[in-house]
């Protein structure tokens, strides 16, 4: 069917053309490369490999970086009209399935797609494709394959799983490729090296799942080449053994480290100078809990100093000395780029504290041993069997199936834009819990390693939107209608001057970010940098948490600096059906019972409390506080008697009732329970409580007077009323005050007429308005709110119906009288 030659039968000196196909490097044609230097020979490519060293050029070239090398020549046939025959196409796809992988392997393209799609228009047949592509193995290939098993090694370079294999045959073997990629499927490795001996020559396949190993270098480096993903090599004059050597020599220089210093380290530090005293380098690291602290002039490393030192030093009176005198100098630093055995030897093996990273003398940031071991947690251990190490998470498919696509899609533009911009950008906090408690929540947390407002500034000018700031906080905001929010910051760390006082801030690293939040489970955070999309971070233990449901603090003071965090336990620990953790519990008494809570001021108490009754369940909450003793915090007589208990339930069942209406008003239920919940209290009581949490405004009127309103009104309220009667008396109060009298109403009949007055009468209103009176040829003035009042009774009462009932009403009570008059 072809008419093939062998290379010894091809006539060189008379070649006037050469094309090749599926290579256009040098060393890969053997003595066709002859050919190359002759000006007389014209020199066509059709290729489809990425760009190698050892590439020549041609008259013509058609080079295009697509999975399948057949993928070009269909598109070249279709641009000229001509068509494959089905035996032709069938031929074509086959062509396109093995070069891809069935379309799985990284480097397929949609254009190799698009090709497949029209070979099948065409009349190819999937099923002799299919079956020449699952075609069993014969004894041989099974011998052969055993042999690659048996032979194979893992090694861990710069923190990929890399398999190596040997295998010899003295004849060759088919569709050795084939048995490569059953080897890779059942190891599933980051990249495979197969060496297979062939009578005298060696073949190499090599293939890569992951961006850090681009294959091709190292077939070039034995005279071959291919993609990134899949490339192979045939190796004379070389051992097994000689080749292997080669191999395992050249790939810690080919890999890109996994992880770098960069990847590793914490950024910014908190520096001091040299000029500070010892006395104030010991005040910061009380402050901040330091136990080390980097010595910098200008941004430029010149030391360290460790808490031992400075303790040292004030204990010997040396207080007000400079830190620059006493620093340690001398220290290890790496660079930016130090690959991790670098960093584990100088952190391991040199025992030390904190490894500066360092690029042209200016300090970029530190390796702790905790960076060092969450680092290697990420990773396979080396020499491990699969299975025995744990991979860095990716959730980048939950956050696709979760998000609206015009959200993910921003997520992406802002990693997009903190690349461009040299920062790094995480979604962090209540948004990160959430989605894998599975609970909707699209107000995001974006938090900046480097300054939070100009990227705010930089994303609003790409999307037309104008982010509100808040300078002194580093904050922004970032609003897109009712759809969603972006509550964008820069990392910071905060401390607090005093127990219960508000936090100051200063600007740091995501780790010291997430260090100053309230509970491990808001403690996640997602990278969102094209490079990493996706990746989780968990430096406290969030996940851990989450899956066994508990709620715990980071550190031991944490309820002290601000106590209004034990309220929030509270409402975690209901709203997601988690338990206080042992110490958590024990380390909250503790607060408690020391006083702190009482110096919350009266605004944040009331920001606590309404949180709380704003909850699914405020009962269960605030009977947790009532076990701790909290709602004495409010006001010495506030308890949770079994009349409270009781109306707080009905409270509950009224809100959710209200629900069921479906009706527009949307209620504030922490209102209505908060009048639920102060109805034992006395006058006098009431005030108390409300001049403790500062409660002014519409809320104070609410509570007192409106309140004893209210109660007045329900007393006359009789089940012989009719709908007017009770609209007249129940029409002063707005809907939280009314939902509050349903909870406190006993008796049916009275119920039902709450709840027709609630649910119906409050919302009529007379079709007829002004101007329709003045159309009805009515002239203006006061008698048009005696009317308007008149049709909104009769509406009430059920007198009439729709516009045209109200117009005879209006003709037969109020126009005759004007006429008779006239």
């Amino acid at each position: 069917m072809l008419n093939v030659k062998r290379m010894k039968d091809v006539q060189l000196e008379e070649v006037r053309r050469l094309i090749v196909v599926d290579t256009r490097q040098r060393s890969r044609i053997g003595g066709f490369s002859q050919l190359l230097d002759r000006p007389e020979v014209e020199v066509h490519i059709y290729d489809h490999h990425p760009p190698s060293g050892d590439d020549f050029s041609g008259d013509l070239e058609v080079v295009e970086q697509r999975g399948a090398n057949t993928t070009i020549m269909t598109r070249l046939l279709r641009q000229r009209g001509l068509e494959p025959s089905p035996e032709e196409a069938t031929v074509m796809l086959l062509g396109i399935y093995e070069d891809t992988g069935s379309f799985t392997f990284p480097s397929t393209t949609p254009q190799d797609l698009e090709a497949a799609s029209y070979l099948l228009a065409l009349g190819a047949d999937l099923k002799v494709v299919t079956e020449i592509m699952s075609r069993e193995m014969t004894s041989e290939q099974v011998m052969f394959l055993n042999q690659m098993l048996e032979n194979a090694e893992r090694y861990n370079i710069h923190g990929l799983d890399i398999l190596v294999t040997v295998a010899s045959s003295e004849e060759y073997l088919q569709d050795a490729a084939f048995l490569v990629h059953k080897l890779r499927a059942m190891e599933m490795p980051d990249g495979l090296f197969a060496l297979l001996r062939m009578g005298d020559r060696i073949l190499l396949v090599a293939r890569s799942k992951v961006d850090e190993l681009d294959v091709s270098k190292v077939a070039m480096e034995f005279g071959g080449g291919g993609h990134p993903t899949a490339a192979s090599a045939t190796i004379k004059d070389m051992t097994l053994h000689e080749a292997k050597d080669k191999l395992l020599g050249l790939l810690p220089r080919i890999i890109k480290p996994k992880l770098v210093a960069k990847d590793m380290m914490t950024t910014p530090l908190k520096t001091i100078s040299p000029v500070t005293t010892i006395k104030e380098a010991h005040q910061i690291m009380q402050r901040y809990g330091l136990g080390i602290l980097p010595v910098t002039a200008d941004g430029k490393f010149l030391g360290l100093v460790t808490w031992e030192d400075v303790e040292k030093g004030v204990l010997h009176g040396l207080g007000s000395r400079a830190v620059g005198d006493f620093m340690r100098r001398d220290v290890p630093k790496v660079n930016p780029d130090a690959p991790l055995f670098e960093v584990y030897e100088h952190i391991v093996s040199g025992n030390q504290r904190l490894l500066p990273v360092v690029r042209d003398g200016k300090l970029l940031g530190g390796i702790t041993k905790s960076d060092l071991l969450r680092a290697l947690y990420t990773m396979t251990p080396p020499l491990e069997p699969r299975g025995s190490g744990s991979k860095r998470r990716n959730v980048k498919a939950l956050l696709e199936e979760r998000l609206p696509g015009e959200l993910l899609e921003l997520l992406r533009e802002m990693g997009k834009t903190a690349d461009e911009m040299e920062m790094k950008a995480y979604l962090v906090g209540g948004f990160v819990r959430d989605l894998f408690l599975g609970r909707e929540n699209l107000d995001l947390d974006v938090v900046i390693e480097g300054d939070g407002i100009s990227f705010a500034e930089a994303m609003g000018e790409k999307l037309g939107v104008t982010p509100k700031v808040h300078k002194p906080m580093g904050t922004a905001i970032l609003s897109f209608g009712d759809r969603f929010r972006i509550d964008v910051a820069t990392a910071r760390l905060e401390y607090y001057p005093q127990p219960a006082s508000p936090p100051r801030v200063e600007r740091s690293s995501l780790k010291m970010d997430l260090y100053r939040r309230d509970f491990t489970i808001n403690t996640l955070a997602i990278d969102l940098n094209p490079s990493s999309f996706g990746e989780l971070i968990d430096f406290f233990g969030g996940q851990r948490d989450l899956k066994e449901k508990v709620i715990r603090v980071l550190h031991g003071l944490s309820f002290v600096e601000d106590p209004s965090r034990i309220f929030r336990a509270l409402r975690f620990e209901s709203r997601f059906g988690f338990k206080l953790g042992r110490q958590t519990e024990s380390l909250m008494k503790a607060a408690i019972s020391s006083g702190f809570v009482d110096r919350l001021s009266g605004h944040r108490l009331f920001l606590e409390l309404r949180l709380i009754l704003k909850e699914e369940d405020p009962l269960k909450v605030l009977i947790r506080m009532e076990d701790f003793g909290l709602l004495k915090v409010f006001h010495p007589k506030l308890s949770l008697a079994p009349r409270i208990r009781k109306l707080l339930s009905r409270t509950a069942e009224v809100l959710n009732w209200y629900r069921l209406l479906f009706l527009p008003e949307e209620v504030d239920q922490s209102t209505v329970y908060l009048l639920s919940l102060t109805e034992e209290l006395g006058e006098a009581e009431r005030a108390e409580l409300l001049e403790r949490l500062r409660i002014q405004g519409t809320l104070r009127k609410r509570l007192t007077d409106e309140r004893r309103e209210a109660q007045k009104a329900l007393w006359r309220l009789r089940p012989q009323m009719d709908r007017w009667a009770v609209f007249e008396l129940l029409e002063p109060f707005c809907l939280e005050i009314l939902l509050y009298l349903m909870v406190l109403c006993e008796g049916k009949e009275r119920q039902r007429l709450l709840a027709d007055f609630i649910s119906r009468s409050r919302h009529l209103r007379p079709e007829l308005k002004g101007r329709d009176l003045q159309a009805l040829g009515i002239p203006p003035g006061p008698h048009y709110q005696q009317i308007l009042r008149r049709l909104l009774q009769a509406r009430v009462r059920g007198e009439v119906e729709g516009r045209e009932g109200e117009i005879e009403l209006v003709k037969r009570e109020f126009m005759a009288k004007m006429a008779g008059k006239e």
